[in-house]
């Protein structure tokens, strides 16, 4: 949230177009909130608090494996570069 001002300032020098901006924000906010609320409903709210830990060390082995990013020291601490 506090970064949000930096990037809506940022998207109107983008060239990226506004309905598929809108497109993906819909689709993260509404995929991510209907599967947390369906597997909270399962298992309860502080077991699927847990798989939001997951959610950087997927987004680091999928960046390695896909687009071959290197995975230094930083990412792996939880710091940035």
């Amino acid at each position: 949230m506090l970064l949000s001002p930096f990037g809506i300032a940022g998207a109107t020098e983008s060239s990226s177009a506004w309905p598929s901006l809108l497109a993906v924000a819909a689709s993260g906010c509404l995929g991510t909130a209907a599967a947390f609320a369906t597997l909270a409903a399962r298992v309860g709210s502080a077991r699927a608090a847990v798989t939001v830990y997951f959610v950087p060390i997927v987004a680091i082995v999928l960046g390695a494996a896909v687009r071959g990013e290197p995975v230094s020291w930083p990412p792996r601490s939880g710091r940035c570069s």
